[in-house]
């Protein structure tokens, strides 16, 4: 970690004298670890260029993992330095606290908005030097239920929007993905976790995208330890990128482009999934595809879908498949995804040919209120 610059010494006679008159006692200003001495174009071409915020541990996992994708606009910020080892990003903002620098927040989010609240021109710093105001949006990736992130995320979402207006964005361009803990990290998390979701209903932000961990373990509930968090966020991530990605290109199908996707982004609430279906055989297996992708996704149920108001349903498959595919089964396809969204839903639609064999269904749904 470097800290701040220090002036250059004075040369004055006496100088040095005076100073040693006083006991200076030793404060700590924050510090900011760069790897990155400018801003990075992203190293995939995505239609939305995204700004990112992680925050503590679990947020910090989530951001670093985005980075790993190919996103470099990408700032951490945690209250204890030990979080930083393996998170990759633009730069790492170590914020002090009331028990030391690297003292951490011990599970107390009041820790964690006090740090913020006293450091805030340190972050809006290293959002103007590492994310830029070229950026479209920005989105601050939190592990809910703990100290730093749960505490931190109403100050990172005030300080994100303002920069986003000083930089003639909308305020509104500032979302949030918290991963809600497993019930085994006890009841302290829990209530941390239900208070944040409190906070955040009236932050007016978008998208909001709640992932959890618990139902990731029970559907993969022989994932080791160590590859617990890194499967979790890589299908997380993945998953939410994958729509930034089609959204830039262009197909000779049908395509799902920047307008599009900016619509879901902007309807508050989100959830999304993949359903595979490895060989078409009729219409009712893609229905049913879509059915158990909406239904069962990995975000899990903390939003009503028949409340939805925005929706993108993009089909990506081998050319051998798209020549073979009846357009009357996929428009039945899109058919079954509204009425399960309710009818109410503006649905985007989307067919790109790929690489992979078989079929994949991803979907966007955008605008559920909570439950």
């Amino acid at each position: 970690m470097s800290g701040p610059n220090k002036n250059e010494e004075l040369d004055a006679p006496g100088v040095d004298d005076a100073f040693d008159m006083v006991d200076l006692p030793d404060i700590d200003e924050g510090t900011l670890e760069s790897v990155a001495s400018s801003l990075e174009d992203d190293a995939t071409n995505y239609a939305v260029r995204f700004g990112i915020i992680g925050a503590g541990q679990g947020g910090g996992r989530i951001a670093s993992t985005f980075w790993g994708l190919g996103h470099r606009r990408v700032v951490l910020v945690n209250t204890t330095e030990a979080d930083f080892t393996g998170q990759q990003a633009s730069t790492k903002v170590l914020l002090p606290t009331r028990g030391g620098a690297t003292a951490g927040a011990g599970k107390d989010p009041e820790v964690g908005r006090e740090a913020i609240t006293e450091n805030s021109e340190l972050v809006r710093d290293a959002i103007r030097d590492h994310i830029g105001s070229d950026v479209d949006r920005i989105l601050i990736t939190i592990g809910g239920g703990g100290g730093t992130g749960t505490g931190a995320a109403a100050g990172l979402v005030e300080i994100s929007r303002q920069f986003m207006v000083d930089s003639g964005k909308p305020a509104s361009s500032v979302g949030l993905i918290i991963s809600k803990p497993k019930a085994s990290e006890g009841l302290q998390v829990q209530e941390n976790f239900k208070l944040l979701l409190e906070e955040i209903e009236d932050l007016e932000v978008s998208p909001v995208v709640v992932v959890d961990n618990g139902l990731i373990s029970k559907r993969f509930p022989h994932l080791g330890v160590a590859k617990f968090y890194p499967v979790a966020n890589s299908n997380l991530c993945g998953l939410f990128d994958i729509f930034n990605i089609l959204a830039a290109q262009v197909s000779e199908f049908q395509s799902f482009d920047k307008a599009d996707y900016e619509s879901v982004l902007n309807a508050g609430n989100l959830v999304f999934g993949l359903a595979k279906v490895k060989e078409f055989t009729d219409a009712s297996a893609l229905c049913e595809a879509l059915r158990s992708n909406v239904k069962k996704n990995l975000l899990g149920d903390e939003f009503d879908l028949s409340t939805a108001t925005h929706a993108a349903g993009v089909l990506v498959a081998d050319r051998a498949t798209l020549d073979d595919l009846p357009q009357a089964a996929l428009d039945e396809a899109f058919v079954t995804l509204n009425r399960v969204l309710g009818n109410n839903v503006t649905l985007h639609q989307g067919v790109y040919p790929g690489s992979k064999p078989g079929i994949h269904l991803y979907t966007l749904v955008g605008g559920m209120k909570a439950k």
